[in-house]
């Protein structure tokens, strides 16, 4: 609650620079914007745009209670990127599940303790959660759970000491029954090295049957596939069989420092396959929630140096160069480059665009998973017509 107070001035200072939302009844299709040929200006014009309303008088939910996407949605969102807060309202029912960024599992003495609390807010929970969606359809509330600058030492702690296990998942449910959660997901460890994760799975395992038990939903993120390894994998999977509901598959940041794409489609598809056994090929696809990025990186060439770029953000940059968009067609991403007036830097910034969702929602589609989206406060507001 109070990181997300302490964001409203930050949004405040934005809203001259976005577009004022115009209610349509026409999605993005209906509008011709889902191309690889695109236009900043179309963007600029646009990008508010989402359909709210439907195109007739007939008794059909609203557009935006209904599920385009048709696989199962994680939506996480984060306390400092405050518009997300509101986009999780507005688009509940086309979410299956939302995470927000809230606690911190931190080694402190001899003890783990969790952190988060204060940022809990019930109040926009229950409007989440009641978002008038269709008959027989939630929205799960599943905050997520961050091991927070462990060392060696807490991991040994975790892995060796199977009280200190009990205590931490006794914490955990009885931080879900308070606030009335329904389930969690835990980053714990995704991008160690795989003899870490080897040894953390009696952990991940024990946690899933006391989750389960308390009548928890519980989904474990993973890292994807670097350098042709991966350090989760089926047989990692296999074994914990269906004590998890869902991998969090993080297919993102995959050109951290040098101009590449963010989410190649490629390394997307081969990431989650990495996951699937042959022999149990359609129960474990739908376990995965292929990782979807809602924000990009702005590339320094020069210093072979990027930051991350939110949507916010982007949109400043095509006002005020005026970029042509390039698509990618082997990385299906698009692209374009500027070059700074104060210092003559050439740049390069790869960010999502609606061609760029549509190509991985296909890719989820054709490979029997569901989605997860980190985030959506970090998304341009038309994004969600795909959903």
């Amino acid at each position: 609650m109070l990181l997300r107070a302490a964001s409203t001035l930050l949004l405040l200072t934005s809203v001259a620079l976005v577009a004022a939302k115009r209610a349509t009844p026409e999605s993005v299709y209906d509008r011709g914007l889902v191309n690889t040929d695109v236009n900043y200006l179309s963007i600029l014009n646009e990008q508010t745009n989402y359909q709210d309303r439907n195109k007739d008088d007939s008794n059909e939910l609203e557009p935006t209670k209904r599920k385009n996407y048709h696989g199962i949605t994680l939506a996480y969102v984060t306390p400092w990127n405050n518009h997300g807060y509101d986009i999780a309202k507005i688009f509940s029912c086309k979410f299956d599940y939302v995470s927000p960024i809230w606690y911190n599992i931190k080694f402190k003495g001899s003890s783990f303790i969790l952190e988060g609390d204060h940022n809990v807010d019930s109040e926009w929970m229950t409007e989440v959660k009641d978002g008038g969606c269709q008959e027989g359809f939630k929205t799960n509330m599943v905050p997520r759970f961050l091991f927070d600058g462990w060392d060696s030492k807490a991991y040994m702690q975790l892995i060796q000491v199977p009280t200190q296990q009990t205590k931490l998942i006794e914490k955990i449910i009885a931080t879900c029954q308070k606030f009335k959660f329904d389930g969690i997901v835990l980053e714990g460890g995704a991008l160690l090295p795989r003899e870490y994760i080897s040894a953390l799975l009696p952990f991940y395992k024990k946690l899933g049957k006391s989750l389960h038990g308390a009548s928890l939903k519980y989904v474990l993120v993973v890292g994807p596939k670097r350098e042709e390894k991966a350090s989760f994998s089926h047989g990692e999977l296999d074994q914990l069989g269906d004590d998890v509901d869902y991998l969090s598959l993080m297919t993102y940041d995959y050109s951290p420092q040098s101009p590449g794409p963010n989410s190649p489609t490629s390394w997307m598809s081969s990431s989650a396959l990495s996951l699937i056994p042959p022999q149990d090929e359609k129960k474990t696809s739908e376990k995965i929630l292929l990782g979807l990025p809602f924000y990009g990186y702005d590339y320094t060439v020069s210093s072979q140096s990027a930051k991350s770029l939110l949507g916010k953000d982007f949109i400043q940059l095509i006002r005020k160069y005026k970029p042509d968009m390039i698509w990618d067609e082997r990385d299906k991403e698009h692209k374009m480059e500027y070059i700074t007036k104060d210092t003559a830097s050439l740049h390069v910034v790869y960010y999502p665009s609606l061609k760029f969702i549509e190509e991985r929602l296909k890719l989820a589609e054709s490979l029997k998973t569901g989605i997860s989206i980190w985030e959506i406060g970090q998304g341009l507001d038309y994004f969600y017509d795909l959903l």
